[in-house]
């Protein structure tokens, strides 16, 4: 196909349009309801083609509440008159056009395509319900108008908008390490000027906390007599407004995270983490592990189970396998080779990112990707994860050690939150304590060990070591 296109490279909207917007909207509107906000408008390149042909391309992505919306529109004038044309785009790293729809000019050479999308409300006159090859939108990196002959008569790279507004006001999240805690935050970016300001009360007063953007600790600030605080400016070394994916108050002391908002960025689908493949690794399989998988007393299996490369499982029975036993043959061969992919995949997402350190008890998260450099554990409380209901919600935890679950601890799923869409990327090895209860896939390097009465809804999942059951039940997680 020719389309006469400029240099084909990945587009993703919320990180491309920094610096070129203008503010139109006042923060006041939102009218005390999480809200973020965005609209480029972009003038489309003529390709000589037909060198009369003008076009526009104008996007809204708006997130407020419970509500969503998504909206295009493409116009053109001057083009050959009652001729048909087609509207194709460029969609992530694809070098091949995707069809979007056929249409004729009128009498004058004009043209109109609107497209809408609604979470609450079917679409209206305004515009078509959005094509499946369009969704995510802020994936579209190019959209080209061809003539019969395939020739790109209108073009345009999503990277340059020529105007619009960026809109955002978030109130913080609560974990549960000061529960009385609050925090708001409010941003609009212009071509003219960027505007940020943090506000956060009942913090411990005259005390140290970290500002850390999309898990990087950016500036520290310390709460006033009252246990106030507020930031006015953007640190020097935060990202691009448009990059800030999660942002995080971290007592620098204790380095517990208080107060969080993710998903900032343009409100879009690529916001938000989607779920890792586990291919084979999730055909059933309750555990697998690399080296040897053992077991005391009655431990019930509710799956398939697992070994390779190593052949030695012990304790079945008295355990029992409610599935499949896969023994260093070609089925736990793949599965193996598709956990270390999920794993790697896992291990290396980054946008978004919020550091946690040390004990994640008590503490209430909502959906996101969670960095620790070190070890984490659930002690001296629960750990409750909030889908905020959101049924395929996503949680991504990236440890860089040891995961350790003290006795009768639990992982509570609220908000419509899935064990499957929780993942635990474990550096070296887990352990889950005596009569703890857990919840969500664990992919570790090296070992997992359930102790005395442990339960999982999840995966108990080894790359190189062992899986150790003593009195456990495992559970495949429903999809």
């Amino acid at each position: 196909m020719k389309t006469n296109s400029p240099n084909l490279w990945r587009f993703t909207l919320g990180l491309a349009v920094a610096g070129l917007l203008s503010a139109n909207a006042a923060i006041a509107k939102s009218g005390g309801t999480d809200v973020q906000h965005f609209t480029s408008k972009s003038v489309m390149v003529n390709t000589d083609v037909e060198p009369q042909a003008v076009g526009n391309i104008s996007v809204m992505l708006t997130d407020q509440g419970n509500a969503e919306k998504e909206q295009l529109r493409i116009t053109g004038k001057k083009l050959n008159v009652n001729t048909p044309y087609r509207l194709i785009a460029f969609i992530g790293d694809a070098t091949n056009a995707t069809d979007i729809a056929d249409f004729n000019t009128d009498k004058k050479g004009s043209f109109s395509l609107a497209y809408l999308k609604m979470s609450h409300a079917k679409p209206s006159k305004k515009g078509s319900s959005f094509p499946d090859t369009l969704e995510p939108l802020c994936n579209v990196r190019e959209l080209d108008v061809v003539n019969a002959s395939t020739n790109a008569v209108l073009t345009a790279v999503l990277s340059s908008p020529d105007k619009g507004q960026y809109l955002v006001k978030n109130s913080m999240k609560n974990v549960g390490v000061l529960p009385a805690a609050t925090g708001s935050l409010a941003i609009k970016a212009s071509a003219k000027s960027t505007t940020f300001k943090l506000t956060a009360t009942h913090l411990t007063p005259n005390t140290d906390y970290n500002l850390a953007f999309n898990g990087t600790n950016a500036q520290t600030y310390t709460s006033d007599n009252s246990g106030n605080l507020t930031i006015a400016t953007l640190p020097d070394n935060a990202p691009n407004i448009l990059e800030i994916q999660s942002l995080a108050l971290i007592d620098s002391a204790s380095t517990n995270l208080v107060l969080i908002t993710v998903g900032l960025g343009i409100p879009c689908t690529l916001a938000h983490q989607v779920a890792v493949t586990l291919g084979a690794a999730g055909e059933g399989f309750a555990v697998l592990a690399g080296s040897t998988v053992a077991n005391t007393a009655l431990t019930t299996v509710n799956g398939d189970l697992g070994l390779s490369p190593g052949s030695a499982v012990t304790g079945f029975p008295p355990g029992v396998v409610n599935g499949t036993q896969h023994v260093a043959d070609s089925t736990a061969a793949q599965a193996q080779l598709d956990l270390t992919v999920a794993y790697n995949d896992a291990a290396g997402r980054s946008v978004g990112a919020i550091a946690v350190a040390g004990n994640l008890g008590g503490m209430t998260l909502p959906p996101g990707l969670y960095k620790s450099t070190s070890s984490l554990e659930i002690s001296s409380g629960d750990l409750t994860l909030d889908a905020q209901g959101d049924a395929n919600a996503v949680f991504i935890f990236q440890i860089a050690s040891t995961l350790t679950t003290t006795s009768g601890r639990q992982v509570i799923l609220a908000g419509g939150a899935k064990a499957a869409n929780i993942y635990w990327q474990v550096g070296t090895s887990a352990v889950l304590g005596t009569t703890s209860v857990f919840k969500g896939i664990i992919m570790a390097d090296q070992s997992i060990t359930l102790t005395t009465g442990a339960i999982l809804e999840g995966r108990a999942l080894t790359r190189v070591a062992a899986v150790t059951l003593d009195s456990n039940t495992i559970t495949v997680p429903t999809p």
